[in-house]
């Protein structure tokens, strides 16, 4: 028996959209996170890249679009960047996503996405 995720992935136009917003989601996570554990609040970040709480606010609900070049600010303003890597469709639904936030000094830390859409640290690599 197949889910109904399953079902409207085996559209082309469906699963594109996924994909497209299952990144935006990830991003928006990725910078809440690395908020978090920086301890940096939406009106600091704000104040950060020249901008008002409300438009991080937006960006982080996903309902602002969040152009690499913002991902890009909002990370170097919290002193991280970020790197991207690609995984085939097939796998991506059956692996953890994986994302890697390179600190500054340059501290890798890796972060993953399991199926439950929960968050986990997966601690720190030199």
């Amino acid at each position: 028996m197949t889910t109904l995720y399953e079902r409207e992935l085996q559209d082309k136009e469906m699963a594109r959209l996924f994909a497209q917003e299952e990144l935006i989601e990830e991003a928006g996570e990725l910078v809440a996170v690395t908020m978090q554990r920086e301890r940096v609040s939406k009106a600091e970040l704000a104040r950060r890249i020249g901008t008002s709480k409300a438009h991080i606010t937006q960006l982080l609900a996903g309902s602002r679009n969040m152009t690499l070049r913002t991902l890009a600010d909002l990370m170097h303003a919290m002193h991280e960047r970020v790197l991207l890597a690609s995984t085939s469709s097939a796998e991506a639904h059956r692996q953890d996503i994986v994302c890697l936030i390179v600190k500054q000094d340059p501290t890798i830390v890796p972060h993953r996405w399991v199926d439950s859409g929960a968050f986990t640290g997966v601690g720190t690599a030199a």
